[in-house]
């Protein structure tokens, strides 16, 4: 495969080297939050993550992260809403690459407006203009392909505040783990991508990936231009399981972990069987620890899905629906003239 040649003629923005970048922007997002400015006299009993897509990502991975060391409530938020047990007590963080989501920007406007602690992580936009409770963070040519910096900095909040212990030390070996890794990813990377070319991805994962699994889903999405499906297991061997109508090409991704219970491989092991007429590929996930596991996993999927963009002829960058999409929400409503 002369994937040159297909980077030069699809690449149009050249994000490639961006997104091998990865590591080096997981220590640019701890230098960002390493910067934030405490609060003092506060009392958080209770954490919001508030965003959209790949801005919204960081703070569901985060909290599949830190979920089962802490004795508060987590909860992410990808609407124009906020719980209802949001209170003075609550840290709403709204995270938005833009700094214009308008979800985003309406659930900071209710987070105010409630007496919650504030904090934003933008690049720019509307949001940026309030410095006092900001984490400004570089730009980057979308998004999805700023999770390193979007969520790096949520660590150094939650441990600045003493809701969770520091992980700086964490950070810098996932980041030095991930760049000894790269050349190896790159290569899975590009076999993976042939392997779902004209396929129909469906990603499983354990429950503690579930966050993972959505982004591999994610980045087919709007990488690749590609429908793809992902759920957890347990929880898919109580229903999807069941499914005997599938897509002829549906090609099985199996986000394995090597701390797995056996319940869980057992599990995994039936699923297989299951579906065993489709194609399949199991990835381990690397690491010492958790958070190396997860951005393990990102990073290649956002490697598999740009190379698979390649294969179809896709500009892995673009996305012109989201644009439209901007364009009508924008568009004022004619009413119709009575009668």
């Amino acid at each position: 495969m002369d994937w040159n040649a297909l980077e030069k003629k699809f690449d149009k923005d050249k994000v490639l080297c961006y997104l091998l970048d990865f590591p080096k922007q997981l220590k640019q997002g701890m230098e960002c939050g390493k910067k934030f400015a405490l609060m003092e006299n506060v009392v958080i009993s209770k954490v919001v993550f508030c965003g959209m897509g790949g801005s919204g990502i960081g703070g569901k991975i985060i909290k599949d992260i830190i979920e089962k060391e802490v004795n508060f409530p987590i909860q992410t938020v990808s609407d124009y809403e906020l719980p209802g047990f949001v209170d003075s007590n609550t840290l709403v963080v709204a995270v938005s690459f833009s700094g214009n989501t308008e979800e985003t920007v309406a659930c900071l406007e209710e987070a105010e407006k409630k007496g919650a602690k504030t904090l934003i992580i933008a690049s720019g936009g509307k949001l940026a203009k309030n410095e006092k409770n900001l984490i400004k963070i570089p730009k980057a040519p979308q998004p999805r392909m700023a999770l390193a910096l979007l969520a790096t900095p949520l660590f150094f909040v939650l441990s600045n505040y003493n809701l969770i212990a520091s992980k700086e030390k964490e950070i810098m070996e996932c980041a030095d783990f991930l760049e000894k890794e790269k050349e190896s990813l790159q290569k899975e990377a590009q076999k993976l991508a042939v392997k779902l070319k004209n396929k129909f991805p469906i990603v499983y994962a354990p429950t503690e990936f579930g966050a993972l699994a959505y982004r591999v889903r994610c980045e087919f999405n709007e990488n690749a231009k590609l429908l793809a499906l992902h759920n957890v297991l347990p929880e898919m061997n109580h229903n999807e399981i069941n499914a005997e109508i599938l897509p002829k090409n549906s090609f099985f991704i199996l986000l394995r972990n090597l701390k797995e219970s056996e319940k869980i491989k057992k599990r995994f092991e039936f699923t297989k069987n299951v579906f065993k007429k489709y194609g399949q590929q199991e990835i381990w996930l690397r690491g010492s620890n958790s958070i190396e596991e997860n951005f393990y996993g990102v990073f290649f999927a956002q490697l598999t899905a740009y190379y698979l963009a390649l294969l179809n002829k896709k500009d892995p960058t673009v996305i012109p629906v989201i644009g439209e999409l901007k364009k009508t929400l924008k568009e004022k409503t004619v009413k119709p003239k009575k009668k």
